[in-house]
Order: structure tokens, then C-alpha cells, then sequence
């Protein structure tokens, strides 16, 4: 965009629909929560419940970042063994939480929880994951 700048939009023509989509990204966030701050408070909140549903399941569930390099937008775990992440995906695609199976090099789940993702959603797979651990254990 320095380029964009210094060359008066003439070096090549810019991503158009991609500024369009950050603008309507930007407005989309600040009306809905004031301010960036305020958004990341939400997400960082949404978060916290999928973790602390892993952190509090006794190994049951296991994170594959470690928890200063945590992501709140992509929760990645899983579960004690590939049987287990198999039947949790069949179950959670079965309740409606679909597209959950994680990167096929590190296998196991991953929860993606963009900012539109609403907070009732993170609490509804804190839940299952939760039901899930206790009818498995």
C-alpha cells in the first residue's frame, strides 16, 4: 500500500474488492462494538470458553499450541487418541458443528471462531465438548 501511496495508485491497480470487503469488515466491527479494542475483549471471551473446556478436561482434550502462542480466531486440539477425534467429528458434524476436522498433518479438530462467529456459538461447543468428554471418559 506504500507503493499504492508513493505512486499515486498508478504502480498496478490494487485489490479493489478486497479494500471494498476490509471496509465493510471495519464498519461491520465498529458498529457492532464501538472499537478494535472492544472486538478483540469479545473474541478473546469466546475463547476462553472453548479453552477452558480443554484445559479443565484433565487431558481428555489436548491443545496443540502451547498457551502463550494460543490463537483466539483458530482453536486447534484433540482428542487422546484417532478413534476418539473421528467420533467426536462424526458426533459434533451430527449436531450441527460442521467443519470442525483439523489440518490433515496434525489431525484433530480445529475451531474456527471468527469475529462474526457469535458468542452463543463458542458456548453451544464448550458444551458438546464437554458432553462429548463425559459420556467417553
Amino acid at each position: 500500500y506504500n507503493v499504492q501511496y508513493e505512486k499515486e495508485s498508478r504502480s498496478n491497480t490494487p485489490n479493489t474488492f478486497a479494500i471494498y470487503m476490509m471496509s465493510r469488515v471495519f464498519k461491520w466491527c465498529l458498529d457492532e462494538f464501538g472499537s478494535l479494542a472492544e472486538v478483540e475483549k469479545y473474541n478473546e471471551e469466546k475463547a476462553a470458553f472453548i479453552y477452558d473446556t480443554i484445559d479443565n478436561s484433565d487431558g481428555f482434550y489436548i491443545p496443540h499450541a502451547r498457551t502463550q502462542d494460543r490463537s483466539i480466531m483458530n482453536i486447534t486440539f484433540r482428542c487422546t487418541t484417532d478413534e476418539l477425534d473421528k467420533q467426536f467429528l462424526a458426533e459434533a458434524d451430527a449436531a450441527g458443528f460442521s467443519t470442525l476436522a483439523g489440518h490433515r498433518s496434525i489431525k484433530g479438530m480445529r475451531a474456527s471462531i471468527y469475529n462474526a462467529m457469535p458468542k452463543e456459538g463458542c458456548e453451544q461447543l464448550a458444551a458438546f465438548m464437554k458432553a462429548f468428554q463425559q459420556s467417553n471418559s
